[in-house]
C-alpha cells in the first residue's frame, strides 16, 4: 500500500503488537481501508473460526421443557 500501489484495502497482520506510530500511520491513509489484527484479535479470530485450535472442554447447555409443567385441563 505504497505511494503508486492502486490498491484500496489492506489487512495487515502480526502476532505482536503494533506500535503507536503503526496504529496512526494506517489513519494516515485516509483514501484506502487498512485494517491492523494484532495478537489479542488474531487470537480471538482464530477461536471463533475454530484454526489452529484444539478443543479443551464442550458444555452442554440445558433448558426446562415448559410442556413437563403443562396442565391438561380436564
Amino acid at each position: 500500500m505504497g505511494a503508486g500501489d492502486k490498491s484500496k484495502r489492506g489487512i495487515f497482520v502480526t502476532t505482536s503488537f503494533f506500535t503507536d506510530d503503526a496504529k496512526e500511520t494506517s489513519k494516515l491513509f485516509f483514501d484506502r481501508k487498512m485494517i491492523l489484527i494484532d495478537r489479542d484479535r488474531l487470537l480471538r479470530l482464530m477461536i471463533e473460526n475454530n484454526v489452529g485450535v484444539v478443543p479443551k472442554h464442550s458444555y452442554v447447555l440445558k433448558s426446562v421443557d415448559e410442556n413437563l409443567f403443562d396442565e391438561e385441563e380436564g
